[in-house]
């Protein structure tokens, strides 16, 4: 049976959305940010959209990590498509 889909419209944080708007990102860009974030997270919003590589979680610290490594290297070795969803809150 398939799950049903959920469509959650999120409050904006109107200190994100001028933030994000003055950063230069587009008005859909700084909706979708500040649908995202509370105002509390104002002061820390350029380090939160740090687009550089280091900004990225060090893979050891990810949460199974391990499994995640086996399941693409099983799927390498079968020959089978890998699909990656990435999103900083994302549950499967």
């Amino acid at each position: 049976m398939a799950e049903t889909v959920r469509i959650v419209d999120r409050p904006v944080a109107a200190a994100i959305l001028h933030a994000a708007l003055r950063l230069g990102y587009t008005p859909l860009q700084a909706r979708i940010i500040a649908g995202r974030l509370s105002d509390a997270d104002v002061a820390r919003l350029p380090a939160l959209l740090n687009l550089q590589l280091s900004g990225l979680t060090p893979p050891n610290l990810l949460p199974d990590i391990d499994t995640a490594s086996e399941c693409i290297v099983s799927a390498i070795k079968q020959g089978l498509p890998i699909l990656l969803i990435s999103d900083f809150d994302a549950a499967i």
